[in-house]
């Protein structure tokens, strides 16, 4: 507030107003601040008894009081005061604030919350405009005393009785100290017995001195938020194995670090002059460094003598003026870099070897080496808070590690769910296009799960949090194995080409909080172990960095799903007030209520004036509650007036530090009109609906259950009470049931609708095959809102099927029989033959299924193909029957002439099967055994019989048995010749593929030719 008064202030008064005014300028601390304060308020005479001021102690407001102990004296001079009596006294906040209900009531309540203090003896202008709290002496003497446990133990109560006795103890004054609207501490007076009244001008000068004291106080607050923040930054400069200081222009000492400190053996440097330390004087060096630096706007170097240390050590001092956003220097960088053993060494040179001279140099490489890379560090930190995202933070990691010897560089980030490691970084590009070509893929799309590489060092060195690293061949070999397992031999010595002279290391991206990830780099083995340290350090500081930007880019993801969700969701979604104000509506709410965006009316605009009341009482009871309505329908308008019916659902949601309401609405409009329609049904229609042997249900487009008739109730035992508002599905016995919803369609006529046989449930637990016929109800605008599904039961017409079935497989069997019988007619010709057909049939059956797995074949080659084609089979041979028994039983090679005659048993037997197949109505199961019967002798190359087909003009039956025919020919013994051994058939057959077999049936038979052995030694 502005002080209005018309005193006039003598000159000593304003004089000792300016010194308040600049106190915090001339003074360090707020201790010597304070003490300053009390000798101005003396020589004012007022009354001073206690200055508090709030401050942040390691991250908890404290609030500092300064008593003036002098004052207590004179109000008991018997008070026993020792001299480690504390000038200061701190109170934690938290602590005071933790029983509420007596805080409440205390005077620092009151004093925190902005009020000015007053004790009720105390007589003021009441036309001051303050907000003032009254309290009685005793009590603000007992708070007071209560504050603090010190406090307590000085002020007893037997003191406080003397103190209120005392005369110069009469009225307390205790004004509230503002930063902005804050309260940042109180200014306290006590005023004699014979001083009970204060007049405006006094108030007024008092309210002054406040104002002054507040402004002072504010810039130790700026100073204490100002050190908060540089904690982090301390935190590195302190790791710095150098004496580090930061000077203004005036030379006082504004930041050290650590290293400072424990050199100069001083604790608390600063607000002091640096030559007092530096130089061990009262003024500035004559030739000082940080004064040339100012002068000059650029850095100054030098090595020189620091006399606090004498004359035996030597220090490299460096000074860098800082400029200000005005373009003039406001600071100066001051560090000392102890080079003393460096001049003792060149001091040395000529009494000491070439080697140590060397050595000391090498020494003092290393000292510059590591300041670079603390420098490295510090401007690496410094681009990853800048940076925008985690890709552009780790590229800078990368180029960092690169500059401390790393050659190439692979960066993994764990996932949230923290059960894959994806690959996020691969430096330098290069590096990235070599492992793009070695995994086959980019590389940056690769994640390695944790239960399939779980071994793999890229996630032993997350679960140890300790780094690794590989050094032998054998040890990189494994770790390109594991990563890449499909890597064949080319890649991989590829990329053991590009890890010549390097080891891999690989170091765990985390803290001692959270682990983040991995990185492994190739790097040489002597920078790897000295910059092992440095980089830690980085990548222990670039973890905290990444952690908190994979926050704020999940928070971002959060809000933009929740964000889709709303905007993308068919329904109204709308926030509002109390009162019913929309402050957000999603875009559903602006299309169908046709209402410009650019503004936000009122929800009660939407509706009917007669259902205004109702609405509004709805919210009012869900608000006065706190719990959500029950859904209910309602009718909104749009903009010109018409309207659709939705059903509403509110809810309680916050809303700028109070209640708001969030709605939802959806569409009902289809609902309304269907439940309208059936309504509307004639007397007739309702007949039909009726029907006990026709089962009717609608449901609504989610397959929700609306309606029932008798006929469903009969067939599925159900009555409409049980059933309605159920989902339709949970009728459906078997996965059928998707055959059930329909697509959309025209309803041109019952007829025409597509129809489906599905097994479902009755009420006693039943199953029942129906056949379903569904359609698509639409209102007069054409637009769907219902299903409705027609069935009935066809569960006897199944089962009489079923029953026709198991007469056809007796018919198939009887079938068998019969191609069994044909075959042994012939077989019973030649008893050499011993289990020949049997054996055939495997064959037969086994190439089959190859090839049927054949792309050419898959759709030719079917189950029932199969079957047949294994049955049929034994029928190649029939024909024989028909061959005079001294040829087909001869021993030795036949003539020309008999060997015409064997030929014939191929046109024989295809006659002889055409015959029977002629008085078999239907598709005839004998067609395949004719094929093979007369082609089976047939050659790939046309130099077969009886036709002389070659190639793909021989059927695919006859070429598969003549492979297997020939394979149990040459394996079996015969009246002409001796058996084969398994493995001259098999080249034979092999070295006859392309001349004498198909060679995809050959490479059919190769693949299964172990199977072929174990069959024939089975089957002797």
């Amino acid at each position: 507030m502005e002080i209005q008064s018309n005193t006039i202030y003598s000159d000593h008064t304003i004089q000792l107003l300016l010194q308040i005014a600049n106190l915090h300028n001339i003074s360090p601390s707020i201790n010597e601040y304070v003490t300053n304060l009390k000798k101005v308020m003396t020589k004012l005479n007022i009354p001073l008894f206690n200055i508090s001021c709030l401050s942040n102690i390691e991250g908890t407001d404290h609030l500092l009081i300064f008593p003036d102990w002098n004052r207590i004296k004179i109000w008991v001079p018997e008070i026993e005061l020792e001299d480690k009596t504390p000038q200061c006294i701190s109170l934690n906040i938290k602590k005071l604030i933790a029983n509420r209900s007596l805080f409440k009531r205390s005077i620092l309540f009151s004093l925190l919350r902005g009020y000015t203090i007053i004790s009720d003896n105390l007589d003021i202008d009441k036309t001051i405009g303050h907000n003032i709290a009254t309290y009685s002496l005793n009590q603000i003497l007992h708070d007071f005393s209560m504050a603090n446990k010190e406090l307590s133990q000085i002020l007893t109560p037997e003191i406080q009785n003397k103190i209120v006795s005392s005369s110069a103890f009469g009225g307390v004054l205790s004004f509230p100290l503002f930063a902005g609207k804050d309260v940042i501490g109180s200014f306290d007076i006590v005023f004699p017995k014979s001083h009970l009244t204060i007049d405006e001008d006094e108030f007024a000068t008092l309210e002054l001195v406040t104002k002054l004291i507040a402004g002072g106080l504010r810039q130790y607050r700026y100073q204490n938020k100002i050190i908060l923040s540089e904690t982090k930054y301390n935190l590195l400069i302190n790791a710095i194995p150098m004496a580090i200081f930061v000077i203004n222009n005036d030379y006082t000492i504004i930041e050290t670090n650590d290293t400072f400190k424990s050199w100069f053996g001083i604790e608390h440097p600063l607000n002091k002059k640096c030559y007092e330390f530096i130089c061990l004087q009262n003024n500035p060096c004559e030739d000082c460094a940080a004064k040339r630096a100012i002068a000059t706007s650029s850095p100054i170097t030098r090595e020189q003598n620091i006399p606090y240390f004498g004359q035996s050590r030597f220090f490299k001092y460096t000074a860098s003026p800082i400029s200000a956003p005005s373009g003039n220097i406001s600071a100066v960088v001051n560090i000392l870099e102890d080079i003393t053993t460096r001049i003792i060494a060149e001091r040395k040179i000529e009494k000491f070897s070439l080697a140590l001279a060397e050595e000391v140099d090498k020494q003092t490489k290393e000292l510059k080496e590591k300041q670079k890379k603390l420098e490295l560090i510090t401007d690496t930190l410094y681009s990853l808070k800048q940076a925008n995202t985690i890709n552009e933070s780790i590229r800078y990691i990368t180029q960092s590690l690169n500059k401390l010897g790393a050659k190439y560089c692979v960066v993994t980030l764990l996932s949230s769910d923290v059960n894959t490691l994806q690959i996020v970084e691969v430096y330098p590009d290069d590096f990235q296009r070599l492992l793009k070509k070695v995994a086959q893929d980019n590389i940056l799309n690769i994640k390695l799960d944790f239960d399939e590489y779980t071994n793999i060092p890229f996630f032993s060195v997350i679960k140890t949090e300790k780094d690794i690293v590989i050094e032998t061949i054998d040890e990189i070999q494994f770790l390109i194995e594991t990563t890449f397992p499909e890597i064949d031999i080319n890649n991989k010595n590829l990329f053991l080409s590009y890890i010549k002279d390097e080891i891999i290391a690989i170091y765990p991206i985390g803290s001692k909080h959270k682990i983040e990830g991995s990185i492994a780099i190739a790097i040489d083995k002597a920078s790897n172990e000295e910059n092992k340290d440095f980089i830690q350090l980085l990548l222990n500081a670039a973890a905290v960095e990444i952690n908190r930007k994979r926050n704020q880019e999940e928070l971002v993801k959060s809000e933009l799903k929740y964000r889709n969700l709303v905007e993308n969701t068919q329904d109204i979604i709308l926030l509002c007030t109390a009162e019913g104000e929309i402050v957000y509506g999603n875009s559903v709410f602006y299309k169908l209520l046709d209402y410009p965006e650019s503004h936000k009316p009122s929800f009660f605009d939407f509706v009917d004036e007669n259902e205004k009341h109702l609405l509004q009482t709805i919210m009012k009871h869900s608000l006065n509650t706190g719990t959500n309505p029950q859904p209910f329908e309602i009718q909104l308008y749009n903009r010109n007036g018409k309207y659709t019916w939705y059903e509403l659902a509110m809810s309680l949601v916050p809303l700028d530090h109070t209640i708001g309401i969030q709605i939802v609405a959806r569409d009902i409009e289809r609902k309304k009109r269907m439940e309208a329609h059936i309504q509307n049904l004639t007397e007739f229609q309702e007949k039909i609906l009726q029907n006990e042997m026709i089962g009717i249900i609608t449901t609504d487009l989610n397959g929700i259950i609306t309606s029932w008739n008798k006929g469903a109730s009969t067939i599925l035992g159900f009555q409409p009470f049980e059933i309605l508002n159920t989902p339709l599905n949970k009728l459906i016995y078997s996965e059928d049931n998707n055959q059930i919803l329909p697509k959309s369609f025209t309803m041109n006529s019952i007829i025409n609708q597509p129809y489906a046989e599905i097994t479902m449930l009755k009420k006693n637990g039943n199953i029942l095959t129906t056949l379903c016929m569904p359609s698509l109800l639409h209102d007069d605008h054409n637009i769907p809102f219902a299903h409705l599904y027609f069935f009935i039961d066809i569960t006897e017409k199944k089962l009489l099927e079923v029953e026709s079935l198991e007469l056809n497989q007796r018919l198939h069997h009887a079938q068998i029989v019969t191609i069994v019988s044909l075959a042994k007619l012939a077989e019973y010709r030649n008893k050499e033959t011993g289990m020949h057909l049997e054996r055939i049939m495997h064959y037969v059956e086994i190439l089959a299924h190859e090839l049927s797995q054949h792309p050419d074949y898959k759709d030719y080659i079917t189950q029932e193909y199969i079957r047949d084609i294994v049955n049929s089979c034994l029928l190649h041979d029939i024909g024989k029957v028909a061959v005079p028994d001294h040829i087909l039983l001869k021993p030795g090679k036949l003539t020309e002439y008999e060997f015409e005659i064997m030929k014939q048993h191929t046109v024989i037997g295809a006659e002889t099967i055409a015959e029977a197949e002629r008085k078999v109505s239907g598709r005839s199961y004998l067609n395949l055994g004719k094929e093979i019967a007369c082609y089976h002798h047939e050659r790939w190359d046309g130099s077969g019989y009886p036709k002389g087909l070659k190639g793909h003009d021989i059927p695919l039956s006859a070429r598969i048995v003549a492979v297997a025919d020939v394979y149990d020919a040459l394996v079996s013994q015969r009246p002409y010749k001796r058996a084969f051994p398994h493995e001259k058939a098999v080249k034979i057959i092999s070295d006859k593929a392309g001349i004498h077999f198909d060679p995809v049936v050959v490479i059919a038979f190769l693949k299964h030719h172990d199977r072929f052995l174990e069959i024939k030694e089975t089957l002797l």
